[in-house]
């Protein structure tokens, strides 16, 4: 049954704890414990990904952006290193099975997000100028967004399909 197939995919999601990243500091990884945070991998990265750092809020500020599912439920958890952070620090909730998909290596699962660069973000978001990094978020083959702090606000811009 095509439910029961997705189902049992979303329970064999490739799940890493937050101390198997050690560039990620220490008391980041404390607070996603807490969380009960485990990092999901896609079935396209080789490494671990789905943490990741830039300068997020503004040029020279380093912050950290983790994709954290707990109970089935993955978001963006996002770590200011400052004052200077958009107010959200929790982005896009969403159920593992919806990121599930069929490939030819079967059901696999296919969101991801990676440091949105200056030059990155000016392709998404044309005629603003940008001094800092973003947050792309990716349903791998399907399509994409970036999230930007701009003046204090998050900004969700739309990606290439």
């Amino acid at each position: 049954d095509y439910h029961q197939k997705f189902a049992q995919a979303e329970r064999q999601i490739k799940r890493l704890s937050p101390d198997q990243f050690p560039q990620l500091p220490k008391p980041l990884v404390a607070k996603l414990k807490v969380k009960g945070c485990m990092i999901p991998q896609t079935y396209a990265g080789l490494k671990p990904h789905n943490v990741i750092q830039g300068m997020f809020a503004k040029k020279g500020q380093h912050d950290w952006a983790v994709l954290c599912s707990s109970g089935g439920i993955s978001s963006i958890v996002v770590f200011w290193d400052g004052p200077a952070g958009c107010p959200k620090d929790t982005l896009e909730p969403v159920q593992d099975l919806v990121y599930l998909q069929g490939l030819m290596q079967g059901i696999v699962y296919s969101r991801m997000i990676r440091t949105a660069t200056k030059k990155t973000i000016l392709q998404y978001y044309k005629g603003s100028p940008t001094d800092h990094d973003g947050i792309t978020h990716s349903f791998l083959e399907k399509g994409s967004s970036a999230y930007y702090c701009h003046k204090g606000e998050l900004l969700v811009l739309q990606g290439g399909d």
